[in-house]
């Protein structure tokens, strides 16, 4: 059973100046983002026949909480994201995705994972988001608007789960054909590896794991909280630029 989030309830002081910075942002666009503490709204908006994960469908979901954002211009939705909390205890997420699956919804459907993805699911256990469920509307893609809104969404998104759930790691499977166009450099993502399936109707879609820390997205949140939309035009992560740092230090 998936219970709602109460997000005006539970939110902390970051999620409100987070969303209040992101709706001034959006309103230079005729934008509006809401927050919703559950599948039911996110269900409700068309796709254009993007492909529907069950671990973002309410009855499906094998999640014990989960969000949505939802952007519209004039009443019409223009783009989304999901996040599914997954409680694995002690047993690894790569046994829970095993044994138990991010959704069941009658089919043989299922997700997998070898290699590097699963010797990382296999050191990852405890309070997991799985975030992704992020769609641009075609009229809008490669617009201003869609190249804010690609790295926003997912900074926000994570930042509930951090704030509202304390989620102990933040993953993802992203499809093979987006990690090869380069839109998922703009996720702001600590690092991502090959050796994700998802077995969907039939047929094998690979998939490519990708993780950010709690750390990493409240760093991300109070910079652009300070900065605004200007700090999500690099893709750069804090950790990218350490990195960079102590390579010039070292030389």
């Amino acid at each position: 059973m998936i219970f709602r989030t109460n997000i005006e309830a539970e939110a902390s002081q970051l999620v409100f100046d987070l969303l209040g910075k992101a709706q001034a942002c959006l309103k230079d666009f005729g934008a509006e983002i809401t927050a919703h503490g559950g599948f039911e709204e996110y269900q409700t908006v068309d796709r254009d026949g993007a492909m529907s994960f069950g671990g973002y469908h309410p009855r499906h979901s094998s999640a014990q909480r989960g969000l949505s954002l939802i952007v519209s211009v004039d009443g019409s939705p223009v783009a989304t994201y999901a996040g599914a909390l997954n409680d694995t205890g002690k047993r690894s997420m790569a046994d829970f995705l095993h044994e138990v699956g991010t959704y069941d919804d009658g089919t043989s459907d299922r997700m997998t994972a070898s290699g590097r993805a699963l010797a990382w699911l296999t050191a990852i256990r405890g309070k997991v988001q799985f975030s992704g469920g992020i769609w641009i509307r075609g009229d809008y893609r490669k617009s201003e608007l869609s190249t804010l809104l690609v790295p926003l969404l997912p900074l926000i998104g994570r930042s509930l789960g951090v704030e509202l759930w304390a989620a102990d790691h933040i993953i993802g499977l992203i499809e093979k054909p987006i990690q090869d166009k380069g839109v998922a450099k703009r996720y702001r993502l600590l690092f991502h590896e090959p050796g994700g399936t998802w077995i969907k109707a039939g047929r094998e879609i690979p998939l490519t794991f990708v993780y950010q820390a709690p750390i990493f997205v409240t760093y991300d949140a109070l910079e652009f909280i300070k900065v605004g939309r200007e700090y999500l035009a690099s893709p750069s992560s804090p950790s990218i630029q350490r990195d960079q740092l102590s390579s010039q230090h070292a030389a």
